[in-house]
């Protein structure tokens, strides 16, 4: 795994999630965390999702749903698998 997106972001300028700025503000990349997870092929995947779904479920998180990461009005997007993972945690921050 890796992190990705806004996550990533914040790590390469602060090291962490947020960081200080100038005048005690503080920079706030994004309120949550991105990660990819390398899997050999789609079945290892359909596979190790509802693992992770279950084990943060089991750890307080809210809630898990899947989704594709192709656009809705993509012309591939009825022959697409849900290959993004979810999952909603709202206490504590």
């Amino acid at each position: 795994w890796w992190p990705c997106r806004g996550t990533l972001i914040a790590l390469l300028r602060h090291g962490q999630r947020s960081g200080e700025l100038s005048r005690g503000l503080r920079d706030v990349v994004e309120r949550d965390i991105d990660i990819m997870v390398g899997v050999a092929d789609e079945q290892a995947w359909s596979q190790l999702a509802p693992r992770l779904e279950m084990e943060l479920l089991g750890r307080g998180w809210d809630r898990c749903w899947t989704k594709s990461s192709v656009v809705s009005d993509s012309q591939h997007r009825d022959a697409t698998r849900r290959d993004l993972l979810y999952c909603l945690k709202t206490e504590p921050y």
